[in-house]
């Protein structure tokens, strides 16, 4: 058999939180989370990695990830509920064994009290927003080709379609087009 890894990852952040729901309904907040920072609030979550290799060459992967969605976001990105899956592959053709071929999509969602404070007005300290009248799950469709130039050079086109960005079913489709650059001394 191939060998492959199972991840969990566990989680409980306690902080100076905000919390959506006093945001959007009491009105001496005006749907302003910083207003209810309270220090002692919590954001629980998990997150599971399956990694499986299919071949010598050829390696997948899928991730679930859930936050229970009640407290402000205070790192990393807007995200309560995320499902994705790809594949990774070193495809080996015209002699380049070491470039990198990837294929991947993933589906992002938001709790409902989340959802309720940027509809109602509140603002996301990365979605922005302030109106979200047509929620929708963002959903990407991600591929990247790396080209390994010499040992120390790896240059990486990627490509990204986004359907609903920023949860926003009245946004997009979006495409985004990126190059990247790693140099290893």
């Amino acid at each position: 058999p191939l060998p492959g890894k199972v991840r969990l990852l566990l989680y409980y952040n306690v902080g100076d939180f905000g919390n959506f729901s006093e945001a959007t309904n009491n009105p001496i907040y005006d749907h302003n989370i910083v207003l209810t920072r309270q220090y002692g609030r919590s954001k629980v979550g998990f997150g599971i990695n399956f990694q499986q290799r299919l071949s010598r060459n050829a390696g997948l992967f899928a991730r679930i990830g859930w936050d229970d969605g009640q407290n402000e976001t205070w790192s990393y990105t807007e995200i309560d509920r995320t499902v994705s899956a790809g594949i990774i592959t070193r495809p080996h053709f015209c002699g380049r064994k070491h470039d990198t071929f990837g294929l991947a999509a993933a589906i992002d969602g938001l709790s409902n009290a989340h959802r309720a404070y940027l509809a109602s007005g509140g603002y996301g300290f990365i979605i922005g927003d302030g109106k979200l009248p047509h929620y929708g799950l963002e959903s990407i469709l991600e591929s990247f080709y790396s080209f390994r130039v010499d040992k120390m050079l790896t240059v990486s086109a990627d490509y990204q379609f986004v359907l609903n960005p920023a949860y926003n079913r009245d946004r997009g489709p979006v495409d985004i087009f990126g190059v990247r650059a790693h140099v290893t001394m």
